[in-house]
């Protein structure tokens, strides 16, 4: 797993499609902005668990 140290509104890119910033930082929780093409669904880990333990 790759490692990296952001700070508020810096952000870093992967495929040169996918942008993921860092908002804000309240505590122990960290807002995120996801810019991504359509065809490409980001969802929240827990709620891709959910999804598959329903199949």
């Amino acid at each position: 797993m790759l490692v990296l140290k952001r700070k508020i509104e810096e952000s870093i890119t992967i495929a040169s499609k996918i942008r993921v910033k860092v908002l804000s930082i309240a505590g122990e929780s960290v807002h995120l902005g996801v810019d991504a093409p359509r065809e490409i669904q980001v969802l929240r880990t827990e709620n891709l668990k959910k999804k598959k333990t329903r199949k």
